[in-house]
């Protein structure tokens, strides 16, 4: 959580979810991908590739189900250099380009 606020661009999906009900609450395990760009403890900018699963346990609290305990469980980790060139030189003209809140262009939907 400390690192959110640093991440200069950032991918986080969510797939192949397992969930298996039991009496008390839920266990659920979720495959991650994330890619995000990101300072080091040095200060450099880096871009890391991380791969894994979540290990959670719902319970249901007032009709909703919330996590009441995860276990993040890394499969790949990768840190690269930054690639070269800038971002307007590697898009071209592939834009909207996401970005930070609040000016990704999905703030302009909702």
């Amino acid at each position: 959580m400390k690192v959110l606020p640093h991440i200069e661009r950032g991918i986080h999906q969510i797939h192949n979810i397992l969930i298996e009900f039991r009496d008390d609450g839920a266990a659920v395990e979720s495959y991650f991908t994330a890619f995000q760009r990101q300072p080091t403890q040095s200060g450099e900018v880096e871009q890391v590739d991380m791969k894994g699963r979540y290990l959670d346990w719902f319970v249901r609290r007032d009709d909703e189900w919330r996590i009441l305990n995860r276990v993040v469980v890394f499969d790949w980790v990768e840190n690269m250099p930054l690639p070269p060139g800038t971002e307007a030189e590697r898009f071209g003209n592939k834009t909207p380009i996401g970005a930070p809140c609040p000016n990704d262009p999905v703030y302009t939907v909702f």
